[in-house]
């Protein structure tokens, strides 16, 4: 019954729910198929498949996840081919490629996206973000500033730009696009924390401290504002403060990626002492 549920509620946010109630309501016996109908049924189960794989995938069920993606792929896939004229098809199948890990598909098919419909700015940003994955922080740019054009209050595309500028190494250009994320929503703390790298990088490192002072503020587990922080303190000549950011950062992530690190970096400081 979830399921069904699932499928209806993401029918009425495409705007096909008129047309299927059209096809189980009008005449008598058994109605004649319509193509628009049965493909938005297709993208709406595909999208619940989605959701599923997701949550699977949170509760650690690998697996399952692997097998809703899967699911989910070929059931957007024909639903696009069926109803190639409608963008939010393609759009929805960059989205499960990118998912899984598929960026040049999901390139692909955000392009297919974009060339439906111009407009449609969760494509362009979509399309920004898969090019980050793909190492084209400049292509990502373009992409993000046309998604922002088309949707100013888009704080997913304005923290994208970001993440592209410091990969370009241009962190002026990602600081402004990050304080343009949190300005449209302040509870972005992924935001804060690569903010606090650019200004790092510009060594402006008290600048970088009150940036990863908002995130954890936001989101006080936040594991590598943690280590961001340390980062800064330690550049700021204040070791004890690093000391301590480094050592949250262990009680949070004891066996994180960057756990060894903020180890070593804990017996150098402790050593100087």
């Amino acid at each position: 019954m979830t399921g069904k549920l699932n499928v209806l509620r993401i029918l009425h946010s495409l705007g096909c729910v008129a047309v299927v109630l059209t096809v189980v309501l009008c005449g008598c016996g058994k109605p004649k198929p319509d193509p628009d109908a049965e493909a938005c049924w297709k993208l709406a189960s595909a999208q619940a498949d989605l959701g599923a794989g997701v949550d699977y995938g949170k509760s650690g069920k690998d697996a399952d996840a692997n097998a809703g993606g899967e699911k989910t792929g070929a059931a957007l896939k024909k639903a696009a081919s069926r109803n190639p004229d409608k963008a939010e098809a393609h759009y929805e199948m960059g989205y499960a490629y990118n998912h899984r890990g598929l960026y040049p598909e999901a390139l692909a098919a955000f392009k297919k996206a974009v060339a439906v419909k111009p407009d449609h700015a969760e494509a362009h940003c979509g399309m920004g973000f898969t090019y980050i994955m793909l190492d084209r922080d400049a292509d990502a740019v373009a992409a993000l500033k046309k998604a922002v054009s088309l949707n100013p209050d888009d704080a997913d595309a304005y923290y994208g730009m970001g993440r592209a500028y410091n990969h370009l190494g241009q962190y002026a250009d990602a600081i402004a696009a990050f304080k343009k994320a949190v300005a449209v929503n302040p509870d972005a703390a992924a935001a804060y924390n690569d903010m606090a790298f650019a200004h790092i990088r510009l060594k402006q490192y008290a600048k970088a401290v009150t940036a990863c002072e908002k995130a954890i503020a936001i989101k006080p587990d936040f594991a590598e504002a943690h280590l961001s922080m340390g980062g800064a303190y330690r550049d700021l000549g204040k070791n004890a403060e690093a000391l301590a950011t480094y050592k949250n950062y262990i009680d949070i992530e004891p066996t994180g990626k960057m756990a060894d690190l903020a180890r070593r970096l804990i017996r150098e400081i402790s050593n100087r002492n």
